[in-house]
Order: structure tokens, then sequence, then C-alpha cells
């Protein structure tokens, strides 16, 4: 593997968001290229850091995840949101674009600056 591989990257252009996405994945993890995909779809830019044998690339997203070690890993203005599964549901329920519009999401609740 070159090390061109393990940097991060702009993927596509965004369309109406301004949020932070990055994305820790593996070449060959099924949920890591779902995930990607769902953003590219959707015209969400995002930064992949692909870590396969990165081990010191692998610790700091554990640190970031605050343990987590399953991958992907992804986070939204530096939030981490865990993995493939848990974005379909922030999706599913609403929540995804609130985040991506950089509002606070914390639980099932979205709190919106209303100034």
């Amino acid at each position: 593997m070159n090390d061109s591989s393990k940097l991060p990257e702009n993927d596509t252009a965004s369309v109406g968001s301004t949020a932070k996405v990055e994305v820790y994945s593996w070449l060959t993890c099924g949920y890591c290229v779902r995930a990607k995909r769902f953003f590219r779809d959707r015209g969400i830019t995002f930064i992949e850091y692909v870590i396969d044998g990165d081990e010191q690339a692998r610790r700091r997203m554990i640190e970031r995840t605050g343990g987590r070690s399953s991958l992907p890993q992804i986070f939204i203005n530096n939030q981490a949101i865990g993995g493939f599964l848990e974005l379909h549901q922030l999706d599913k329920t609403g929540r995804l674009d609130a985040l991506l519009k950089g509002e606070t999401v914390i639980g099932e609740a979205v709190i919106r600056d209303n100034r």
C-alpha cells in the first residue's frame, strides 16, 4: 500500500453543507464502503482516513471515539457519531440533517439556536 492512501482526501463537492465530515475506514470494509457511498450519493464532502495497517492512525481514532475500535468511525464537526448503522439511524430520524447544519444533537433532541 502506498502512503498516499493514508492521507485525508476530499471526495465530493459539498451540497448545502458546511459540516466537517470525517470517516475512518479500511479499504475492504463493507460498512466503510456503504458509509462513503451514503455521503457521495448525497453530495456531502468528507475527509477519509484509510487506516489499513496504520496502528498510529487507529490509536488516534480510538482516542477520538472514547474507546470504539470498530470501523467505520464517523465524525461530524468533531463529534463522534459511530459507524454506518448509527449514520443510517441519524438519517432515518432526521437528526443527520441537523448535525450537518451545525445544530447540536443530544440523544433524540435537536437543539436549535433561534436567535
